[in-house]
């Protein structure tokens, strides 16, 4: 007789890999959007609707104390049924069950942060998502909470690809990995991506480092795409950017509340 063992101790792994009823109507309502055959067109204005709808951020860790989950159902009541954002394995983990319960060929694919100030390569505990489409691997990103292309862009090494009036590029940095570069008076290096397709189970582990322990965020960071700019609130700093029109501030204790509610639209 074969001896199976438990591989874990009480975690039930199949909740992963099962899309919530109702996710799609429900999603597509959060995105204002309906539901269209698959197509590139379609794909990246769900891009957009997403980035300018759910904001990007980690309270539950570094301001309210809560433990993080992404497990699909609990995703679904964080993102969809509540006024709460989340960071790249909830946000990126959610969408891509969402393009998937829309026909679309998507999966989760690993990422590692490029902007910090760490003196070496950070462990890859990022995620973003790809797409094959029309014989196309495409990546998006709805989770990275900073300046990263608002519609889906080519695996390309070969051309710089715009997007609005910004510029990216990838380059091939070592073995299966792809850095997604910014350009700019000076080029920026955002991230490094591998094109593997990945389940959302895969980054537990990198969730549970990113959210406990030493690994986990430690300053607070908040930011939602708008139709002509961006809000940020990184620390204390706030910074809306409409257009030409530039405001920075640094946020009170007693503001932040308001700040969250008002322009956010985040409330615990």
């Amino acid at each position: 007789n074969k001896t199976i063992m438990a591989w874990s101790k009480n975690l039930n792994w199949s909740v992963f890999y099962q899309i919530p009823d109702g996710l799609r109507d429900c999603y597509l309502a959060k995105l204002g959007m309906e539901v269209q055959p698959p197509s590139r067109d379609y794909l990246d204005k769900l891009v957009k609707a997403h980035q300018c709808t759910i904001p990007f951020e980690n309270l539950a860790v570094t301001l309210w104390n809560e433990s993080v989950s992404i497990e699909p159902h609990k995703l679904m009541d964080k993102l969809l049924h509540k006024r709460r954002g989340g960071y790249c394995f909830e946000l990126n983990g959610l969408f891509h069950l969402l393009l998937r319960s829309l026909g679309f060929d998507a999966w989760l694919c690993p990422c590692r942060q490029l902007r910090h100030s760490e003196p070496c390569l950070v462990p890859a505990t990022h995620c973003a998502v790809t797409v094959n489409l029309g014989g196309k691997n495409l990546f998006c990103d709805v989770g990275y909470g900073g300046p990263i292309p608002y519609v889906s862009i080519e695996w390309d090494t070969d051309k710089t690809q715009t997007v609005g009036n910004q510029s990216f590029y990838f380059e091939e940095s070592h073995y299966g990995w792809f850095t997604l570069v910014k350009k700019g008076v000076e080029d920026v290096p955002l991230l490094q991506a591998a094109q593997l397709k990945c389940y959302l189970s895969d980054f537990y582990g990198a969730n549970l480092l990113r959210s406990t322990g030493d690994s986990a965020y430690s300053t607070l960071h908040v930011s939602l795409l708008t139709p002509d700019g961006y809000m940020d609130l990184t620390g204390n700093k706030f910074v809306i950017k409409q257009g030409s029109h530039h405001d920075e501030r640094i946020v009170g204790e007693e503001e932040l509340v308001n700040i969250l509610r008002d322009y956010f639209k985040i409330e615990r």
